[in-house]
């Protein structure tokens, strides 16, 4: 084998077997929908159990164990987990493929700040397909304050600035900047850091 080829299908089950030793001194527990394989040996310590999974040629784990019923509940353990991920891999992909909600006139809003707390507005001016608008930011005022904080509301169509053309989740968020998002606005006003309180 070439250093740095890949390996599928049966090439693959064939160099794992051989990282593991003879196939014929070996069980093997298999499960296709996560590409997975589990190698199970004796040695003079105790029972052994060599993993491998997605398309790895090295083992996840190679481990020995003091008695067959500890290496069971390990290698079940671990199956149990990729199945999880995959399981969380597959809905994150639906999601992803999943249109939003948004209409022309949603409202979005972003809570963004390091040493103090800033929220921007957005108002969605056109819709451009299942997964992508068009937002242009509006203004907002002060609902009501306390020490230190505003809590503020948006005012609907006081557009400002540019408009921008943004992905949207099938949550209905949006990316605005790579350190703020903006999500669905719930018509309740929102805290901020108040004027002279680190602004």
């Amino acid at each position: 084998m070439k250093y740095g080829q890949t390996l599928r299908g049966k090439e693959l089950r064939e160099y794992r077997a051989s990282f593991a030793g003879q196939p014929n001194q070996l069980a093997s527990i298999e499960e296709p929908g996560i590409n997975a394989q589990v190698w199970l040996t004796e040695s003079k310590r105790g029972p052994v159990a060599i993993a491998f999974a997605g398309n790895r040629k090295n083992p996840d784990f190679h481990y020995q164990f003091k008695t067959a019923e500890a290496r069971a509940l390990h290698v079940q353990n671990w199956l149990a987990s990729l199945r999880e991920r995959a399981g969380a891999t597959k809905a994150r992909q639906v999601a992803a493929r999943a249109a939003h909600t948004l209409e022309v006139g949603s409202i979005l809003y972003a809570s963004w700040g390091y040493e103090q707390t800033n929220i921007d507005f957005y108002q969605v001016v056109e819709v451009v397909g299942k997964r992508t608008v068009k937002v242009q930011a509006i203004s907002s005022r002060i609902d009501h304050s306390s020490a230190g904080a505003d809590y503020v509301v948006a005012v609907p169509d006081s557009f400002h600035g540019d408009i921008l053309t943004k992905r949207a989740s099938s949550d209905n968020n949006i990316r605005i900047s790579s350190y703020s998002s903006a999500g669905p606005w719930d018509g309740q006003a929102k805290y901020e850091t108040a004027a002279g309180w680190g602004h």
